[in-house]
């Protein structure tokens, strides 16, 4: 996740701000929550971009749409991007289609994001999209649902 220190942004403030990416800055989290995890593959996982790495992802237990990670941030911020990391290569547990869902507290979280990632191994940034002006968060969710491989638990390789 990406951030700025300004409190009063609009969406076209976000947008030339992506141009000039010194005004935003790297957020650091945690991961608060999530609904499990498959074999070794755990959610604290995606804090780490390894590419390279066939382990370095949050695999979901199950392909149902009850599976999330939700992350928390050390104190409320201006979110402007979520970027996703990947494989080094196509995968069939890729996400397909996501929800990102935003919010203050982990029970009042607001879709923020609602797409898809390419099954490649290009990273992809996505805006976060909150109505006319972005509001301080602190909880992002991920909700996975649907894989590249129709049969396939989920997978998420980094988030930034």
């Amino acid at each position: 996740p990406v951030a700025t220190t300004s409190m009063d942004i609009d969406e076209e403030t976000v947008r030339l701000m992506l141009q000039n990416r010194n005004c935003l800055t790297p957020l650091h989290y945690r991961i608060h929550s999530s609904s499990g995890h498959s074999a070794d593959y755990a959610p604290e996982n995606i804090l780490t971009d390894s590419p390279m790495d066939q382990s370095s992802r949050w695999s979901s237990p199950s392909n149902d749409h009850a599976q999330f990670i939700l992350l928390e941030l050390p104190q409320p911020a201006l979110l402007a991007t979520v970027t996703f990391g990947k494989f080094h290569k196509v995968h069939v547990c890729n996400l397909k289609e996501f929800r990102v869902l935003v919010g203050g507290e982990p029970e009042s979280l607001r879709e923020a994001i609602h797409s898809g990632l390419r099954n490649d191994s290009d990273p992809e940034t996505f805006c976060v999209h909150l109505g006319a002006a972005l509001v301080p968060i602190r909880y992002v969710k991920i909700v996975p649902l649907a894989a590249h491989g129709s049969s396939f638990n989920y997978s998420i390789w980094h988030v930034g």
